[in-house]
């Protein structure tokens, strides 16, 4: 096309008398010189783009479909898809197997958790007026005192005192 284009300019060009040449002709080789450099830069681009496609093809050692001289943009396109969708399928089931992996390890460290905040409850005679284990408090209460028991620190047992048993 842009050959057929000069050739139409020229053509008008020497067809046309001096006085009205000028603007056109002057507009059209300035038309003509800039479109040149575009195409060249473009051609430039695309030369370039398909060696870079080449080196891709050669990279990975894509060879052509069965019955085709060389493969084809089309071809490794659709090669790429497969493998993104198959590498995302497997990172979705993987994600959902780590995250069930995380959830049943924290299920087993609040049982933990929660089994070793459990208290251990004794029964007292409730006739006697202090467990020989038990400090009075001031509410009327008594506690069990922190010892070498298999509780952890800081739990307490509360027991109440035959008054407020209703033990007469």
């Amino acid at each position: 096309m842009g050959k057929a284009c000069e050739k139409n300019v020229e053509k008008v060009c020497t067809n046309s008398s001096e006085e009205h040449l000028q603007p056109f002709k002057q507009k059209m080789e300035a038309f003509l010189s800039a479109a040149q450099k575009e195409h060249s830069a473009e051609e430039d681009q695309l030369n370039a783009a398909q060696k870079r496609f080449q080196d891709v093809v050669n990279y990975f050692g894509i060879q052509p479909k069965p019955g085709e001289k060389e493969v084809t943009p089309n071809y490794i396109f659709m090669l790429w898809y497969e493998f993104c969708n198959d590498f995302k399928n497997s990172w979705i089931r993987q994600s959902k197997t780590i995250s069930k992996e995380r959830l049943k390890e924290a299920q087993e460290n609040i049982k933990k958790i929660t089994a070793e905040k459990r208290v251990e409850t004794k029964k007292i005679n409730a006739n006697s007026l202090t467990a020989p284990d038990c400090a009075p408090m001031g509410d009327g209460q008594r506690r069990v005192a922190a010892g070498s028991e298999s509780r952890p620190p800081n739990t307490h047992k509360l027991i109440k005192t035959p008054e407020e048993l209703n033990i007469s």
